[in-house]
C-alpha cells in the first residue's frame, strides 16, 4: 500500500501505541510535544481523541491561542509511522516559531526517507486549503530536520529567511512553495571593492542558500600564486574569468544557485556579467557591498600581511585600484539588495519581492485584509531584525513574487521598521496615492514618507 496522510483512526491505534512506546523509551531532545500527545491519546478515550481532531480542523472547541489545525497520521501500509499537523493560518508566535506544519516520525521509522515524504503530502494538503506559501521551521540544532526541510525546498521551491530566537530557543525558518513552481536557479553577482567584505558574504549566502560560491581572487591564488607579474596579470585574469563562467553554466544547469564572486567594479563590467548571467538563467540580482575607503583601505593591508593565500596589494597598488572603482549609480538599472546601507539607497532601484501576504490575506494577529501584495526582499535584513518588507502597488491580482522598481520607503518613527513602495517599472505615484494604499496598515503608525537618496540624511 502506498505512503498516505489519513485522520487519526482506530484502524491504526494499535501501531500508534507502540509508536508512544518508542517515543518513551527512545526519546530525541525534540520528542516532548509527541511524548505528551502520544500518551495523552493512550490515556483518552480514542473516540474523545478523533472528536478533538475534528473540531480541531474546523476551528472550533480549540485551546486558548490555538488555531484551526488538521492532524494527520503517516502510515505506511497498516504501520503508523508518524504524525503532522497542518495549521491553517500563522499567529505572530508560529511566525517566529512552529510555522504552518509541525511533524515528527517515530523513532524506528527514522533516517528512512519517511520525513521528506510525509512533507511533501502535507504541503499538498496545505496546497488544498488555499495555502501557497507554508512556514516550516526547525529548533537550530536540529540539523536533520533542517536537512530534510531544505532538501524538499530544493525540490519545489522557496527560500530560508532570518532565525528567530524564542525564549532562548533559536528556530530556523524556511517557506515552502506548496506546488513546484519550475523555479530556476539564481546567479547572484557581488559588487564592491576589496576589504569591502564581499567575500564574507558571498560564502554566508552560499551556507545559507545553499549555493556554490565561485571567487575569482580565490582562484588567481592557487593558479598563479599571490604577487604575479603585473605584465601576465590580466591575461590570466581572462584565463580565470572564462573558466569560472563556464563552471557557473554547469552549477547552474544542474539547478543549482552560483555566487560569482568578482566585485564588479564598473557600470561596463557590471553590464558584461548581467548579460552573462541571462544567458545562464532568468533569475539575476546583484549584491552590493557598501563600505568606507578608509576601512576597506586597513583591512585589505592587513589580510595581506597576515595572510599568504590572499591577493598581494600594497598600499600604493590600493590607492591607484580605488581610483577604478565605481559605486552602484543610476546606469545600473539591475535587480539588487544592498548590504551596509540605508534603505533609501533602494529608491530608483529595480528590487524582486517575495510576497508571503498576497492580495485578500488576512493579518496573522488583527485580521484585516491587505488589499494589495505585501512581501520582503530576501537576502536582506531591516531595523527589526526581520527581512525587508516591501508594499507592491499598481498590481491587482495575488501574487507569489514581483520584480519592479522602489519609488519610495515609508520610514515608521515609532517602529525600526521601514517599508519599501514598489511599482511596475515605468510607472510611479504621488504622495497622496502611495499614503491612500498603505493607509489600511500604515494608519497605525506615525510614518514619514521618502522619496529621494538623501532624504534619511535630512530626516
Amino acid at each position: 500500500m502506498p505512503l498516505k496522510l489519513v485522520m487519526p483512526c482506530k484502524e491504526y491505534l494499535p501501531s500508534a501505541l507502540e509508536a508512544a512506546e518508542e517515543y518513551e523509551t527512545q526519546p530525541s531532545p525534540f520528542d516532548l510535544h509527541m511524548i505528551k500527545r502520544m500518551i495523552e491519546m493512550r490515556e483518552d478515550d480514542f473516540d474523545d481523541y478523533f472528536v478533538k481532531s475534528v473540531d480541531h480542523a474546523k476551528g472550533v472547541n480549540l485551546p486558548p491561542n490555538h488555531v484551526a489545525h488538521t492532524t494527520f497520521w503517516l502510515v505506511d501500509g497498516n504501520k503508523y509511522i508518524g504524525t503532522f499537523d497542518l495549521r491553517h493560518c500563522l499567529t505572530e508566535h508560529l511566525e517566529q516559531i512552529g510555522g504552518h506544519i509541525g511533524y515528527e516520525i517515530r523513532p524506528s521509522a527514522r533516517q528512512k526517507g519517511y520525513a521528506k515524504a510525509g512533507l511533501e503530502l502535507c504541503l499538498q494538503e496545505a496546497r488544498r486549503l488555499g495555502i501557497k506559501r507554508a512556514l516550516v521551521t526547525c529548533n537550530v540544532d536540529n540539523t536533520v530536520s533542517a536537512g530534510v526541510i531544505l532538501s524538499v525546498m530544493r525540490q519545489l521551491g522557496g527560500s530560508e529567511i532570518n532565525k528567530k530566537a524564542v525564549d532562548g530557543v533559536i528556530e530556523r525558518r524556511f517557506w515552502l512553495l506548496t506546488a513546484p513552481q519550475n523555479k530556476q536557479p539564481t546567479v547572484h553577482l557581488m559588487v564592491g571593492f576589496m576589504g569591502f567584505g564581499k567575500t564574507t558574504i558571498a560564502k554566508k549566502l552560499a551556507s545559507d542558500l545553499p549555493a556554490v560560491c565561485l571567487t575569482h581572487d580565490e582562484f588567481m591564488v592557487k593558479l598563479f600564486g599571490r604577487n604575479m607579474p603585473y605584465a601576465t596579470f590580466h591575461e590570466n585574469y581572462k584565463k580565470v574569468d572564462k573558466m569560472l563562467w563556464a563552471l557557473a553554466e554547469k552549477i547552474v544547469a544542474s539547478g543549482t544557485d552560483v555566487i560569482m564572486d568578482y566585485g564588479f567594479w564598473s557600470p561596463k563590467e557590471r553590464e558584461a556579467a548581467y548579460e552573462k548571467a541571462k544567458k545562464l538563467t532568468d533569475n539575476v540580482i546583484f549584491h552590493v557591498i557598501e563600505c568606507d575607503m578608509k576601512v576597506a583601505k586597513q583591512r585589505t593591508l592587513q589580510r595581506t600581511s597576515e595572510n599568504d593565500d590572499e591577493l598581494y596589494i600594497s598600499e600604493n597598488e590600493f590607492d591607484a585600484l580605488a581610483k577604478r572603482y565605481q559605486p552602484w549609480g543610476a546606469q545600473d538599472d539591475y535587480p539588487v539588495v544592498f548590504y551596509n546601507a540605508p534603505t533609501t539607497r533602494y529608491i530608483g532601484n529595480i528590487v524582486h519581492v517575495e510576497i508571503d501576504r498576497p492580495m485578500g490575506s488576512k493579518h496573522p494577529t488583527h485580521g484585516y485584509e491587505y488589499p494589495l501584495n505585501y512581501g520582503f526582499l530576501p537576502y536582506t535584513e531591516s531595523g527589526d531584525n526581520e527581512e525587508l518588507d516591501a508594499y507592491v502597488l499598481m498590481i491587482n491580482q495575488p501574487l507569489l513574487s514581483y520584480e519592479g522598481r522602489c519609488i519610495g520607503v515609508v520610514h515608521r518613527l515609532d517602529d525600526d521598521d521601514d517599508k519599501l513602495i514598489v511599482v511596475p517599472e515605468a510607472f510611479d505615484l504621488d504622495d497622496e496615492s502611495i499614503e491612500k494604499e498603505i493607509d489600511f496598515q500604515e494608519k497605525w503608525f506615525k510614518h514619514v514618507l521618502w522619496r529621494d537618496n538623501e532624504a534619511e540624511e535630512t530626516a
